[in-house]
């Protein structure tokens, strides 16, 4: 009896010796999760979380996975990431990053990854993919066609090579055939099989990527008009508080939707700024906010400018911050920064390392943040 208490007492020792052998790095690791990375080093990690958990062998995505705790560590669930698709929405960011890396290799596996999977007949990008390359909604996105021209013009200004040009005007053509009616961007252009193609009767205002429509009038007199009727519809969709409507009907003739996410907010005021006269009404409103609050919200109503969603998000203080950079204010952009590096993992035990996450990781608060802090690295560079 006594041998086989022995035997027990001994096991029993055996596994909570290797228990405290995995606890001391663990607890070591946790006193590390308190404090932010440096600017430098959390893009580093973040990039790497992208390219070694998040990108599939070809160059794709992964939009989102639920994350999970386990003990010490947050993981993410690859299946998720399966099902949940990729966008070009990504791609495009990523393009966007590339060139300001200066990371060539990089962006040109981007292009291809987008022109072998993503390019739809008439020359515009599937808004999304599955994570194999089948595709799940005939329609485009105006915005991320754009965002993509933009990048591969960035392209040819970083590296002098004209092919990258090239296909930027290709791609400027078919935007201007199927997603521009009467000089108005539209949302989207919808296709099926048989050629039937069906433009959206409204648009975003956060769709109206003016500084690439700025660059593409440079190149081609045609963008010129385009440019023009585009400045008007965001420019007149600024309310008093220096928020924006959500969008405009064409149909109705008429702006929509009094409240707006912020990241979509963010984005037109970042648009904005391609214009010469932008007094940047909407970086003030949120640096009030941030004084008032000490926080950025997800939504607020552009009447009232009263905040509607009480939570917050690595986006938004990624995309403030590129705002903020483009507007020159970089005391302020150094601020958000700081906050958006409190939403960064930084136990390096957990598979989630680098990310930046909570009870889910999406692509698109990675690459914003991964984004915002190669501009803010650069200490100001041209944050389009």
């Amino acid at each position: 009896m006594s041998a086989q208490r022995g035997a027990v007492n001994s096991r029993f020792i055996r596994y909570g010796i290797i228990f405290a052998a995995a606890l001391i790095p663990a607890l070591a690791s946790a006193a590390w999760c308190w404090k932010p990375l440096d600017p430098v080093k959390a893009e580093l990690t973040c990039r790497r979380f992208i390219e070694k958990r998040m990108m599939t062998a070809e160059g794709g995505i992964y939009t989102a996975s639920e994350v999970k705790n386990y003990l010490f560590f947050k993981k993410f669930r690859l299946d998720d990431f399966r099902r949940s698709g990729l966008l070009s929405e990504s791609t495009g960011i990523m393009m966007n990053y590339a060139v300001a890396a200066d990371d060539k290799e990089l962006f040109d596996g981007q292009l291809q990854f987008a022109k072998k999977k993503l390019v739809g007949q008439i020359g515009l990008f599937f808004w999304k993919i599955t994570h194999d390359g089948e595709l799940t909604a005939n329609s485009t996105a105006s915005v991320d066609d754009l965002r993509i021209v933009g990048a591969c013009l960035g392209a040819y200004e970083q590296w002098k090579s004209k092919p990258y040009m090239d296909y930027a005007m290709q791609v400027a053509q078919s935007i201007q055939n199927y997603e521009v009616v009467d000089d108005a961007l539209r949302d989207f252009v919808n296709w099926r099989d048989w050629g039937e193609h069906t433009v959206a009767p409204q648009v975003q205002l956060s769709y109206l990527d003016l500084p690439t429509m700025l660059k593409l009038s440079r190149l081609d007199p045609t963008w010129k008009k385009i440019l023009k009727r585009n400045y008007e519809m965001l420019k007149n969709g600024q309310l008093g508080a220096g928020l924006f409507y959500e969008g405009y009907d064409f149909s109705r003739g008429a702006y929509f939707g009094y409240q707006q996410n912020t990241i979509n907010q963010l984005y037109c005021g970042l648009f904005l700024t391609a214009s010469p006269d932008d007094r940047h009404e909407l970086l003030n409103f949120f640096k009030e906010k941030m004084k008032e609050d000490g926080a950025i919200y997800a939504e607020y109503n552009s009447l009232s400018g009263e905040a509607t969603k009480f939570f917050e998000s690595s986006s938004v203080y990624a995309l403030l911050a590129r705002y903020a950079l483009r507007c020159g204010d970089v005391k302020f952009a150094a601020e958000v920064i700081e906050r958006l590096l409190y939403f960064q993992s930084k136990n390096r035990i957990s598979p989630m390392y680098g990310s930046f996450c909570d009870d889910e990781v999406f692509s698109f608060d990675n690459l914003e943040a991964l984004l915002a802090l190669r501009y803010y690295n650069e200490h100001g560079g041209p944050a389009n």
